[in-house]
């Protein structure tokens, strides 16, 4: 009898060590994984709406133009608020096209990008946003239109005397002749691609900020910059 127990008991510890093991085998498993995705999406790959800066449904961009709608009987000079984004990292893939804006399965696209506002409620008074994180799929909007974002986006839409920089980007709060850059002024991202991956964040900014593209004069967003036009 007690020869059984030993055996038991010998079985046991054998069953435990083995069950330690694989715990720290599936957490180093782990561990690697997060650091693959970190590597192919960039730092902020997580999952976690706060991974690092406060999360883009969270700040006050969101919404922000829905209680104030464009006035087409009031001059563009005293439309307010107005938003001047920055884009400060984007992941690797940002210019890959995803397939489920062609109408056919998606091909998953994952990867956050970070971005920080200026928001101006007049012409003297404006209101710095920290960066927040945008990530897909969680905060992508497919169901809007995203190429009339795209369109609206590349084309003036100003009146001859309404206030603009030219081509000249800033924080504002007079925004650019163009809402969207080009990718030649973009050097490498391709926010006026209603497919790609800076499409979708693009379009999902504009639309949840408040933007509708049927009124093309109202430019009180634009992009400032993306990660390579940054000083």
């Amino acid at each position: 009898m007690s020869a059984v127990k030993v055996l038991l008991s010998t079985l046991l510890v054998a069953v435990l060590a083995a069950c330690q093991d694989a715990s720290q085998g599936l957490s180093k498993f782990g561990s690697d994984v997060s650091e693959v995705l970190k590597q192919r999406y960039g730092a902020n790959a997580s999952d976690d709406p706060l991974a690092g800066t406060t999360a883009y449904k969270s700040s006050k961009l969101y919404g922000l133009l829905k209680s104030s709608p464009f006035d087409v009987n009031k001059p563009f000079s005293e439309q307010y608020p107005r938003v001047a984004l920055t884009v400060h990292q984007s992941p690797p893939n940002h210019a890959e096209v995803d397939s489920e804006f062609l109408g056919l399965p998606s091909k998953g696209l994952r990867g956050c990008y970070r971005v920080s506002a200026v928001i101006w409620s007049s012409k003297t008074k404006s209101e710095q946003i920290e960066p927040f994180v945008w990530c897909a799929p969680r905060d992508v909007a497919y169901n809007v239109p995203c190429r009339s974002y795209s369109d609206w986006g590349g084309r003036t839409g100003l009146y001859p005397n309404d206030e603009n920089t030219g081509v000249t980007r800033t924080d504002g709060p007079v925004p650019p002749l163009y809402a969207l850059p080009t990718e030649m002024e973009a050097t490498g991202g391709t926010y006026r691609d209603s497919w790609t991956f800076d499409g979708a964040l693009v379009c999902t900014l504009l639309h949840d900020i408040g933007i509708d593209p049927q009124w093309g004069r109202d430019r009180r967003v634009w992009l400032k910059a993306g990660p390579k036009l940054i000083p």
